[in-house]
């Protein structure tokens, strides 16, 4: 599996506003699995969905990829227990007001959550960003345009 942060090229109001409240030059993170399809929890999407192939779900914007060890078995349980839950704009305005909900998600809290679920982090976080996805996976393993990247 590998996980995945974007940043946007053009201009996204909600993308520059998570920018700025985590402090990261990454607004969005999703997984790709080990068949090379991405899945996210997004605001387009309402929600945790599948994306497709990694240029078709990001196009030209750049991308920071970490490679994650995992179980495939679990990674796909994670998927469809979550798969259709809804986005959590609670949990991102949660960073002003504390407020989250727990049967949806929003981007970053999903893949957090999915390394918790297969053993990669001890416990889940109340507040999670890209930077905080660095720290725990540290080495990425490609750095670049979405289209450029050859698995």
């Amino acid at each position: 599996m590998q996980v995945i942060l974007v940043r946007q090229k053009c201009f996204s109001v909600f993308g520059w506003l998570i920018r700025i409240i985590t402090g990261s030059m990454y607004s969005h993170a999703a997984i790709m699995t080990s068949e090379g399809v991405v899945y996210d929890s997004s605001v387009k999407k309402c929600g945790v969905s599948k994306q497709g192939l990694l240029s078709d779900a990001f196009g030209k914007r750049e991308i920071m990829m970490f490679y994650v060890d995992c179980i495939d078995d679990d990674v796909d349980k994670y998927i469809r227990e979550t798969i259709g839950m809804k986005y959590d704009y609670k949990g991102v305005f949660g960073w002003f007001f504390n407020a989250q909900d727990k049967k949806s998600f929003y981007c970053y809290e999903w893949v957090h959550n999915l390394l918790v679920y297969t053993s990669h982090v001890e416990k889940s976080r109340d507040r999670t960003d890209a930077n905080d996805l660095i720290k725990i996976l540290s080495n990425s393993s490609y750095v670049g345009p979405a289209n450029k990247w050859v698995g």
